[in-house]
């Protein structure tokens, strides 16, 4: 199959998400993968080399996107929809534009379908095994009592502030503008913020040598159109790098929390003693799940794909 892999506009995490997807889709046997950016001649490459298939990682539907959609109209188009549900009212404008749409939440495929798209299939984030493995250190800056990486988003804040106040762990942030979201952050001796983006493969070592690790999800929609229930893709990268996490009750986590290492959480005085539970108490620290780890690879979500494509 000659696969038509238009790179994603956006940037950051993206980048990633492109690379390993691109490394996963050139191993695979019967694969002829042709790579082309938002700035190439997208409709002359399809007119020129008859891709069977475009593909695409589809975020909100901005210019980018909408403008590489337009030069797609003579050659079958799978997305893969990465920000449901958090955009979804804006790119249920856009499913019409695919002949096949992956979505990264489970509810979005009966929202899809009910207007009126009939290929629509759940399929979540993976994680790329070369990026994503264990690794300890001795290196003191990257050990934690507790740690998160990601954007500082409100349910985010009011968990590490609350960390902070009540208890002498020591904790570790990761992210853009966590510095100024915490107030007086400096003041908390066993507060380490890095207020900026890392590279995901950084990213491992500070999983790897927490004790525990925080995944709460983003908060749902404003729009509140439909509300997420499955995981992020760091549950699987987490996992990835044999480290515990603690996560909001989600019941799209139910059938994972234990083959991923998963602890979750009720509410806000919950987060406080499941923490306490596992750095403090007796618990032994050593009874972790082994992950399988080849089923939440991107290679494996690929594969499965290449079979709903058919």
């Amino acid at each position: 199959m000659k696969l038509l892999y238009i790179c994603s506009p956006y940037r950051g995490i993206y980048d990633y998400l492109n690379e390993s997807l691109i490394d996963a889709w050139s191993s695979i046997s019967g694969i002829d993968i042709i790579i082309a950016n938002k700035d190439d001649p997208i409709e002359q490459i399809v007119s020129e080399k008859k891709p069977e298939i475009a593909f695409l990682l589809f975020g909100r539907g901005i210019k980018a996107e909408q403008n590489i959609l337009k030069q797609l109209k003579k050659c079958r188009k799978v997305g893969w929809f990465c920000e449901d549900p958090y955009f979804i009212y804006d790119t249920k404008k856009y499913i019409h534009d695919f002949d096949l749409v992956f979505t990264v939440e489970k509810t979005a495929v009966s929202f899809y379908e009910a207007l009126g798209h009939q290929n629509v299939h759940y399929m979540p984030l993976g994680y790329n095994p070369n990026v994503y493995y264990p690794k300890r250190t001795s290196d003191a800056k990257y050990k934690s009592d507790v740690c998160f990486v990601g954007y500082p988003y409100p349910n985010r804040i009011n968990i590490i502030n609350q960390i902070i106040r009540k208890t002498d762990w020591k904790v570790t942030v990761v992210g853009g503008k966590w510095s100024n979201f915490l107030r007086n952050w400096q003041n908390y001796s066993q507060l380490t913020c890095i207020s900026h983006w890392i590279d995901p493969s950084e990213t491992g070592y500070y999983y790897s040598n927490s004790s525990i690790v925080l995944n709460p999800h983003r908060p749902a929609n404003q729009l509140r159109i439909i509300n997420g229930i499955s995981p992020n893709n760091r549950c699987f990268e987490i996992a990835a790098c044999d480290a515990i996490q603690l996560c909001d009750n989600r019941k799209g986590l139910e059938e994972l929390s234990e083959s991923l290492n998963i602890i979750t959480y009720k509410n806000m005085d919950d987060v406080i003693i499941q923490l306490d539970q596992w750095i403090n108490s007796t618990r032994d620290k050593n009874k972790k799940y082994p992950m399988n780890q080849a089923e939440h690879t991107f290679l494996k979500r690929i594969n499965k794909m290449i079979n709903l494509i058919g």
